[in-house]
């Protein structure tokens, strides 16, 4: 594209990346996000969106949380794509307490986070027998107008199965 006399952009670049982390080729993304930088171009939510997703996918949790601090300090505005992403990082990467804390902090920002994010989390208070965190979360998600599904009432009974309450 360069070669032919049009310089690529933000938009071209994006998918080139999100092109790159679907293979999990996640120097040869890193390179593109330092090109483009190089070049001025600034890097959007979306930019963000597939780079966390690529470490993600590569099983690179602490790149991937990495990413998202560099994403905030630059004043770019993570959506709810990003913040599913991240809370998965921090549960995977077994950061129970990093999750929520950013969990609550998204509501500081007024940010509102998704039903995935919601199973998510219940699902990690769960997994770490902490049932009155799992209700709380629960219930709070209700209030928030969240409409409880499957897998939230699946992953309430498993975790009470597994405390044995």
């Amino acid at each position: 594209m360069n070669d032919e006399g049009i310089p690529p952009n933000v938009v071209t670049l994006n998918s080139v990346i999100a092109a790159l982390c679907k293979e999990r080729r996640t120097k040869d993304v890193l390179t593109v996000l330092q090109l483009m930088t190089q070049r001025g171009l600034r890097p959007n939510v979306v930019t963000y969106n597939s780079l966390i997703y690529g470490m993600c996918h590569a099983l690179q949790w602490g790149e991937a949380i990495r990413l998202f601090d560099e994403m905030v300090n630059l004043g770019i505005l993570p959506d709810t794509t990003t913040l599913t992403k991240l809370f998965y990082a921090l549960c995977r990467e077994g950061l129970t307490e990093e999750a929520h804390k950013a969990f609550e902090a998204t509501f500081q920002y007024g940010m509102e986070v998704g039903q995935i994010t919601y199973n998510m989390l219940i699902k990690d208070y769960c997994f770490h027998a902490q049932m009155d965190e799992a209700k709380k979360l629960f219930s709070f998600m209700v209030l928030k107008g969240h409409v409880p599904d499957i897998a939230s009432y699946t992953t309430l009974v498993n975790g009470y199965i597994k405390v044995k309450e």
